[in-house]
């Protein structure tokens, strides 16, 4: 059994902790693979073994029954799509069969439920295609075998573009066939005439494809195929078939030259729609943004241009263009507010020197300027930032939310009685909720005369009421005396569990030893679990909660045996309650003993907790031991190096830097 030995010695290989012992997840997994191998003793390789178990036989015979009944002109049915998801190579490489064998004129239907299935089936391979490999090899090696050896993947394309369905056929072929699917694109890129409908779509679908990661499958012929379309390139195309042609450039690291040259080529076109066109790619995939304030200037008489390479700008975050944005802002009619908007959006992201233009844009009063102009002001000097709240406070009733968010968020005192105003005159929740949120830097008597709201009946409300007692410093202890009483008797009285628990937390956020008692009556009334590892039932969710909060707000007060406990839940908790007991600790500011343990867990969210405690509060020793755990583990390395968004995990343990780019996303 020279197959499935080496894939179990991959798997436990790839299990190691960095002791050399394997991780629980991997014994297990590893002991699955091993199973079938036992109980079929003679066969020959992996799929021979496996095929034989119950499970694989009743997934085999249930998808057989489905596909009958899709070919019959049934229509997908979700419960069955549910049952059918994480079944196995052999699964999809049938349904394939089946949907590239239908004969011509079949139904639209018939086609969509298909696809349906198809899309359930072959998820695994949106995966990097390193870990496709690992987990799939028989997927893998199917996805990038080449054409004259996979006919299969030429029918499954044939197939998919004859639905004649949009979109969802060209994400299959793209996932499924790309090979076939690339050699369309160079086949009728090059061809004289406007470029086809399904050409435009496919390129649509690889441009969403490679916009989540780039390309890691060792497609056949990938270099040779991707330059061939880029040579094919021609500026006289439609609008819509050069956006996808030149995003479709852009999105590939060795085609950068060509598309630098043809995005130039048709910045400079004098044909508006090319102008357009060129500028939509250059959303997606920024460059040239030089070129850009003499576009402005070359095309002012067209909104739409003028607009758009103004947004572009923001897009943009590794050169600062805020000189640039400066020297457009005069030029830039006052009575054409869309230019104006998409100029202060673009300070946004690049803010120097422009604190004085965002000030004058929000003095206008043209309500569409107050986010933006707010954003550029968000590290301006406080005098200007004070003036532009005040000016959106005290002018109509438009921007009240952003104005009372913003000066909350630059800790601007002096609004408490416009905004006390604000949420009694407001019919908005959300306005109301923001006036809350900025007053809980307000004073005790200003706080006091709100009070009532802790009974209010709208549940959002009274949860805003709750947070805005967060905050006590500065406050004189009679406030803070009967504020406190407020809350326990939220904590003890109040119908939802949640609030009660919000109550609870701010208590113990107080640091205030008086509150000592109500968290020590928490604890009396919440009894330890008898039984720590297994999960939390149902029906004491809350109880297990409240001790939680109570034991974290004793933590705070430096109660040893609330600490004690907090590291017990830790050690022996189930997953959920070592990942609650991290979060603990993060507002502790403390890394339990034991953390780099979490680091080999099977669930990402409890390994992704422990790598930000180190981060922040680890040892130089736990920060060092944490970067060479996860540089040698070869499935966080692939993960690292696949292009798919960076999880946190990532960036805390040192493998990528934190993403720098958009602020508005």
């Amino acid at each position: 059994m020279p197959e499935s030995r080496q894939i179990v010695q991959k798997l436990w290989n790839y299990g190691l902790r960095d002791d050399g012992l394997p991780t629980e997840f991997m014994v297990f997994t590893a002991l699955l693979v091993l199973l079938p191998m036992a109980l079929c003793p003679g066969q020959g390789n992996l799929a021979e073994a496996t095929a034989r178990s119950p499970l694989e036989q009743a997934e085999g015979q249930f998808l057989n029954l489905y596909l009958e009944g899709l070919k019959a002109g049934n229509p997908s049915r979700a419960a069955a799509l549910e049952k059918l998801d994480g079944a196995g190579f052999e699964c999809l490489a049938r349904t394939i069969e089946a949907y590239a064998a239908l004969p011509p004129g079949t139904s639209e239907d018939t086609h969509r439920a298909f696809h349906d299935l198809l899309d359930r089936l072959s998820r695994a391979a949106l995966n990097p295609f390193p870990v496709i490999e690992f987990y799939s090899p028989e997927l893998a090696s199917w996805m990038v075998r080449p054409m004259p050896e996979n006919p299969l993947a030429a029918r499954l394309w044939e197939q998919l573009l004859a639905s004649g369905l949009p979109r969802v056929p060209y994400e299959m072929a793209v996932r499924l066939s790309p090979e076939a699917s690339l050699a369309y694109l160079e086949k009728n890129l090059a061809a004289p005439g406007e470029v086809p409908s399904p050409v435009i779509e496919l390129l649509a679908a690889w441009n969403r494809r490679l916009d989540t990661r780039p390309e890691s499958r060792p497609i056949p012929g990938l270099a040779a195929r991707i330059a061939a379309i880029a040579k094919s390139f021609r500026p006289d195309h439609g609008r819509e078939a050069l956006q996808e042609h030149l995003t479709f450039l852009g999105r590939w690291p060795s085609l950068r030259k060509d598309y630098e040259a043809a995005l130039g080529e048709c910045l400079r076109s004098p044909r508006t729609e090319t102008v357009l066109a060129a500028l939509e790619a250059q959303r997606s995939v920024p460059a040239l943004l030089d070129a850009n304030e003499a576009l402005i200037r070359q095309h002012s008489e067209s909104n739409e241009i003028v607009e758009k390479a103004l947004r572009n700008f923001a897009f943009d975050p590794s050169t600062d263009h805020s000189t640039t944005l400066h020297r457009l802002w005069p030029g830039l009619a006052a009575d054409r507010l869309r230019r104006q908007y998409f100029c202060l959006y673009a300070m946004g992201v690049h803010p120097a020197g422009n604190a004085d233009i965002a000030l004058e844009a929000v003095r206008t009063g043209e309500p569409s300027f107050f986010d933006v102009g707010l954003h550029v002001l968000r590290d301006a000097a406080e005098e200007q930032a004070r003036e532009a709240v005040s000016f959106i406070l005290l002018q109509g009733e438009r921007g009240h939310e952003e104005a009372l968010r913003f000066a909350r968020e630059r800790s601007l005192p002096g609004f408490e009685p416009r905004a006390a105003e604000i949420f009694q005159a407001s019919p908005d929740q959300i306005v109301k909720q923001a006036a809350l949120y900025y007053l809980q830097v307000a004073d005790g008597p200003t706080r006091r005369k709100l009070m009532g709201l802790l009974k209010h009946p709208n549940d959002d409300i009274r949860l805003a009421a709750i947070q805005m007692f967060a905050r006590v410093d500065g406050l004189e202890k009679a406030d803070r005396n009967d504020f406190g009483v407020a809350l326990t008797r939220v904590f003890l009285e109040d119908s939802s569990p949640g609030h009660r628990q919000e109550a609870l937390f701010i208590l113990g956020l107080w640091k205030d030893p008086e509150a000592r008692p109500v968290l020590g009556e928490a604890l009396a009334r919440y009894p330890k679990k008898a039984d720590p590892g297994k999960p939390v039932p149902e029906d004491a969710y809350w109880d297990y909660r409240f001790r939680l909060v109570a034991l974290l707000g004793l933590a705070r007060l430096g109660d040893p045996s609330a600490r004690t406990e907090l590291e017990e839940l830790h050690r022996l908790g189930s997953p959920q309650e070592k990942l609650d007991a991290l979060l603990a600790f993060l507002d502790l500011g403390q890394a339990p003993p034991g953390v780099l343990q979490d680091l080999s867990s099977a669930e990402l969210k409890l390994a992704a907790a422990a790598a930000e405690l180190i981060d922040r509060y680890g040892t130089a020793e736990e920060k060092n031991h944490m970067r060479e755990l996860f540089s040698r583990s070869p499935l966080w390395k692939l993960f690292a190096e696949s292009g798919l968004r960076h999880h946190g995990l990532l960036r805390h343990a040192g493998l990528s830097s934190a993403r720098k780019g958009m602020l508005y996303e």
